[in-house]
């Protein structure tokens, strides 16, 4: 969530109310450096767990001169409780943390390390919800009381618009060849949530009748498995990958797509979606509570991971111009309420109310 935190400090600069310092611990590694013993990827595991549970929360206690903290992160909501409760605020993005979606890796690690960090997230003063769709999830599961619940959205840059720069000349050569033909964009890490074998399997049907689609990724190399399913599939000469980008360069990847796709089991928020809505790119996406609080009608939806249905939409939106350009303003007006500015004056609000004036 630096991305979140960059913004909230960046809009929060303007306000003469606070002074905002975005604070990060040191990473130390140690297991990392010895890969003779654990393994590179064991070893950068370690790492990760040692630094988020002891070095960090030991960072935390030892910050001083704040009126005011701000954990953006649930994963990271233990810290909380090394710091003065009364004066926290957390920000949950989604619940995956305490209940991981199926082909979560060692689910079990994941539900006791959220065990630790949900306690920071009961301590804090304030919970800030992504979405009323989080909002609701944690009452009905009763576990933030309704008054310390805030929703706060979040916002869209200035460089995710309809008119701006190209590619890069880096970007452009990975698409070469590409020309016109349709490119369908996907945006997401590779974590079990995004349902990248949904995308997959769209996909491929939807190559039935485009047999020159092809799909653009952004968000990390496909794992193994994906990999082999690609092949099987018959698609993996069709997807390109793409490398890590700055925001400007994903803005000009969204221009570059003729329509995104969403496949996820759950979205806290759907960040992709209301970038795609704000550069002019129709959306077609799996139906979510908070998919379709961020989007409203500016999208079409499918139900349930249906592969079929989803490849259907898809190739409807991309054969129909008058759909795509009625989709592609009803989106432009969607995205241009969600603005940082106004996700920074919301959370001081929040910040406000904790500090009591």
């Amino acid at each position: 969530m630096d991305h979140y935190a960059a913004m909230l400090v960046q809009h929060l600069g303007h306000d003469p109310r606070f002074e905002s310092v975005l604070v990060r611990p040191t990473f130390h590694h140690r297991f990392g450096r010895m890969p003779w013993l654990f393994g590179p990827r064991r070893g950068r595991g370690l790492d990760r767990y040692v630094n988020r549970y002891a070095d960090y929360p030991r960072a935390a206690a030892r910050t001083k001169g704040f009126n005011l903290f701000h954990v953006v992160d649930q994963t990271y909501a233990h810290v909380a409780t090394r710091l003065p409760t009364q004066r926290a605020v957390v920000t949950c993005h989604d619940l995956d943390f305490l209940d991981p979606p199926p082909g979560t890796p060692q689910p079990w690690l994941v539900r006791a390390t959220g065990a630790r960090a949900f306690h920071g997230m009961r301590a804090a003063a304030r919970v800030i919800c992504d979405s009323d769709a989080i909002r609701s999830e944690i009452l009905r599961r009763g576990l933030v009381e309704p008054h310390r619940l805030a929703v706060v959205p979040l916002g869209v840059e200035e460089d995710f618009r309809p008119d701006g720069p190209g590619l890069s000349p880096a970007s452009e050569a990975l698409l070469a060849g590409i020309g016109s033909r349709p490119i369908i964009l996907h945006v997401g890490g590779m974590v079990p949530r995004k349902r990248i074998d949904v995308l997959l399997r769209a996909f491929s049907v939807t190559r039935r009748d485009l047999a020159g689609a092809t799909l653009v990724r952004v968000g990390g190399a496909l794992s193994p498995a994906m990999t082999a399913l690609a092949e099987q599939l018959g698609i993996a000469d069709a997807i390109v990958g793409m490398p890590f980008l700055s925001r400007a360069e994903l803005a000009a990847i969204y221009r570059r797509a003729h329509v995104f796709l969403l496949c996820s089991e759950t979205e806290g928020f759907g960040l992709p979606v209301l970038e795609a809505m704000a550069s002019g790119l129709p959306v077609v996406a799996r139906e979510l509570p908070a998919v379709r609080e961020v989007a409203g009608d500016a999208i079409r939806y499918v139900r349930g991971a249906d592969p079929e249905a989803l490849a259907t939409s898809v190739v409807a939106v991309l054969r129909d111009p008058n759909l795509r350009a009625n989709m592609r303003q009803r989106g432009l007006e969607r995205a241009a309420t969600y603005r940082w500015d106004r996700t920074a004056e919301m959370t001081a609000r929040v910040y406000q109310e904790v500090l009591g004036h």
